[in-house]
């Protein structure tokens, strides 16, 4: 399946070109597939949205969950700053929403942050308050 819209036809040709000089395959046995589009910038948050976090404490750990997707480095920030011997973290609960990118992959143009319906930063902050709320547990 390809989107014309989003690759024009030189490109196309000029990529069929490329792999058939460095395979050796015919180009008409080239076929260049398009998985994911994007024909506008991403657009940063002018308002705020809620991200329910859901936590279970089972004697000395705990079960954190959000409804983003979060990316590994998120929860591992939030595992390294739990308080609590035990931690895992789970994204998608209740449905999901999109992608919650951490900061830098706005900056590498990565698939999760275009994905994202979050502004940048977003990930930090909801880590951070994540933190806050499973220091307020030990305490």
């Amino acid at each position: 399946m390809l989107d014309l819209t989003s690759i024009s036809a030189e490109a196309i040709a000029a990529t069929r070109t490329t792999i058939a000089k460095a395979s050796g395959v015919a180009t008409a046995d080239i076929v260049v597939t398009v998985t994911h589009t994007f024909s506008a910038p991403h657009v940063q948050a002018t308002t705020s949205s809620p991200v329910p976090v859901w936590i279970l404490q089972l004697g000395n750990g705990v079960f954190v969950g959000v409804e983003p997707e979060l990316s590994t480095d998120t929860a591992l920030a939030v595992k390294k700053h739990s308080p609590f011997p035990h931690t895992a973290v789970m994204s998608m609960l209740e449905g999901g929403s999109k992608n919650m990118a951490e900061a830098q992959s706005y900056a590498r143009v990565t698939y999760e942050a275009m994905d994202s319906s979050y502004a940048q930063g977003s990930a930090e902050t909801v880590a951070a308050k994540i933190g806050t709320l499973l220091h307020s547990l030990r305490a």
